[in-house]
């Protein structure tokens, strides 16, 4: 999570337009998204609402998505994140998110 905090806040200070997009993105995230090329026009990972949002939510919900995808497995779920297993259940305490039913 902590990657796509700092991999979120970096292309948000570097980007000069109203969207996020890919110009500013590492380039093996790019390949893991689906190979779209740097600097490709319309192509973002991620688009900030015009609203804003929590950053936090964004984890959560992506925390969440990765659980249901991994059937309740925090290991998987956090290798599917990138993140250790504990980084995932602190996450998931501090969004008050975490059950114990879930399986390591």
């Amino acid at each position: 999570m902590r990657e796509l905090r700092n991999v979120i806040e970096r292309a948000s200070i570097l980007e000069d337009g109203e969207w996020i997009t890919t110009a500013f993105l590492p380039h093996d995230l790019l390949q893991t998204a689906g190979g779209a090329a740097p600097g490709a026009k319309n192509s973002a990972l991620f688009q900030l609402p015009p609203e804003g949002i929590a950053l936090e939510a964004v984890e959560a919900e992506l925390a969440k998505q990765a659980i249901e995808r991994t059937n309740g497995n925090l290991t998987r779920a956090a290798q599917l994140l990138h993140i250790s297993r504990d980084q995932l259940r602190y996450k998931l305490k501090k969004s008050g998110d975490y059950k114990e039913n879930l399986t390591d």
